[in-house]
C-alpha cells in the first residue's frame, strides 16, 4: 500500500510540473525595458552657421546752411533706404536645466562674418525751384556690421521620440526640443555718409572758381539692443545625447539710430572750404546726416557638445 502511495505522488507531481512549464511556455516573453532618455542637464559648448539679413535702413543727408554751390539756392533734402544680407560663423556656449520634459537655459555666442548694406542718390537743385539734377553730386551711406552677440534666456518642451516609427522626418529617434528665447544683443557696427561733390561740377567751388568739395562723417561704435527668437534642436539616440543639432531664428532690434553733422572740406586737400553764399563759418559742422534704427534678422545652423 504504501509503494502504490509513493507511486502516486511521484506521478501527481510529475503532472503538476509538465502543466506550469506549459503554462510558461504560453506566455510571451517580456521585453528589455527601454534605456530612459539622456538628460539635457549640464554645460556645453558649439558654433553656428548663420544666414543674417538687415531690414530696410532709412538714410538722410542734407545741407541746409549752402555750404555747397557757387550761386544756386540750398540743394534739395535727401532721403534713401536699403536692405540687404550676408553671413555669419560663431562660437556658443551656455547651461541647461531640465525638469521632466520641460527646461531651461542660458547661453551666449557672437558670430564675425560680413553684414552690410549702403546707398547712393544723385543730389538735386534747389528749395524754392522746380528740382533738377546736379551731375556728379551724389549722397553716399553706409552701415557695415562686423559683429552680433548675445546673452540670452531659454525656455522650452522635450519631446522623446525613441518608440519605432515609419519612414519620415519623425523616424529620426531621439529627443527633439522646442524652445523660445530672448535677451541682450550687441552689434559692433560701423556708419559712414558723405555729400561728394567732384570738381567741375557747377554748383560746387569757394569765391566763384569750381573745387571739390565734400563732407565726410564715419562712426564706428557698439550698438545695445534687444534679441527674441525660437528654434528646434535634436539630440540623435545614437549620440546618447552628446551631440545635438539645431536651426533657429533670432531677430535683433537695435533702436538707436545715428545722427551725424560733417565739415564740408576741399575734395583734394582736405581743408575747409564752403561757398561764399554760406550761412556756416568754415571748419564748423554744418551737413547733418542721419541713419534709422536697424532690425537684423537671422536663421543659423548649429551644432553643440554637451560636457555631461
Amino acid at each position: 500500500m504504501k509503494r502504490l502511495f509513493s507511486l502516486a505522488a511521484v506521478w501527481l507531481g510529475v503532472c503538476l510540473s509538465q502543466n506550469a512549464l506549459a503554462a510558461d511556455l504560453s506566455r510571451p516573453a517580456l521585453a528589455p525595458a527601454p534605456p530612459p532618455p539622456p538628460s539635457w542637464n549640464g554645460f556645453y559648448v558649439g558654433a553656428n552657421a548663420s544666414l543674417p539679413w538687415i531690414d530696410r535702413v532709412t538714410f538722410t543727408a542734407d545741407d541746409p546752411a549752402h555750404t555747397f554751390g557757387t550761386g544756386f539756392d540750398n540743394v534739395l533734402p535727401i532721403s534713401m533706404s536699403a536692405s540687404d544680407s550676408g553671413w555669419g560663423l560663431g562660437p556658443i556656449v551656455g547651461y541647461n536645466w531640465q525638469v521632466s520634459n520641460f527646461l531651461l537655459g542660458v547661453e551666449g555666442d557672437i558670430d564675425w562674418g560680413k553684414l552690410s548694406l549702403g546707398a547712393t542718390q544723385q543730389v538735386f537743385c534747389c528749395v524754392g525751384a522746380p528740382p533738377f539734377p546736379l551731375p556728379g553730386f551724389t549722397a553716399t551711406s553706409h552701415i557695415e556690421v562686423n559683429s552680433l552677440a548675445t546673452v540670452r534666456g531659454r525656455a522650452g518642451f522635450i519631446w522623446n521620440n525613441r518608440a519605432s516609427k515609419p519612414p519620415g522626418f519623425f523616424a529620426m529617434p531621439g529627443d527633439f526640443l522646442f524652445y523660445g528665447t530672448g535677451g541682450v544683443a550687441w552689434a559692433q557696427t560701423e556708419y559712414s555718409a558723405d555729400l561728394n561733390c567732384p570738381a567741375g561740377v557747377p554748383t560746387c567751388g569757394v569765391a566763384g572758381v569750381p573745387t571739390s568739395q565734400h563732407a565726410p562723417v564715419s562712426i564706428s561704435q557698439t550698438k545695445t539692443g534687444s534679441v527674441w527668437g525660437g528654434g528646434v534642436e535634436w539630440a540623435p539616440a545614437v549620440a546618447k545625447g552628446k551631440l545635438i543639432w539645431g536651426i533657429e531664428y533670432l531677430n535683433f532690434h537695435f533702436d538707436k539710430g545715428n545722427n551725424l553733422t560733417g565739415t564740408t572740406v576741399n575734395g583734394v586737400t582736405g581743408v575747409p572750404a564752403v561757398s561764399i553764399f554760406s550761412t556756416c563759418p568754415a571748419g564748423t559742422p554744418c551737413v547733418p546726416y542721419s541713419a534709422s534704427g536697424l532690425t537684423i534678422n537671422d536663421i543659423r545652423f548649429r551644432v553643440t557638445y554637451k560636457w555631461n
